[in-house]
């Protein structure tokens, strides 16, 4: 909970530059169900920048699911599960 504290921070009280949360998943399970979960997950973090103030037109969030593994040669590495945030 500090990062995403410390997030809602920088972002209220930076005038809210427009970011992306994405959420990632490794390899494992359905490919509907990986969907699925990181969409509730991205939509959890920003509900709880919401209710911390951060305006929320400002905050697009997106579950990537495994479409974009950070380990390429290994989809079920456990660095593949992350949350990011991209400036837009």
């Amino acid at each position: 909970m500090r990062p995403l504290a410390a997030l809602a921070r920088a972002l209220r009280d930076g005038g809210s530059p427009a970011v992306r949360i994405e959420v990632h998943t490794d390899a494992s399970g359905p490919l509907e169900a990986r969907r699925s979960l990181t969409q509730r997950r991205a939509d959890a973090i920003k509900q709880h920048l919401v209710e911390r103030g951060v305006d929320a037109a400002t905050l697009h969030s997106v579950g990537m699911a495994s479409s974009v593994p950070r380990r390429g040669n290994d989809p079920y590495a456990g660095s593949n599960r992350r949350v990011e945030i991209v400036r837009l």
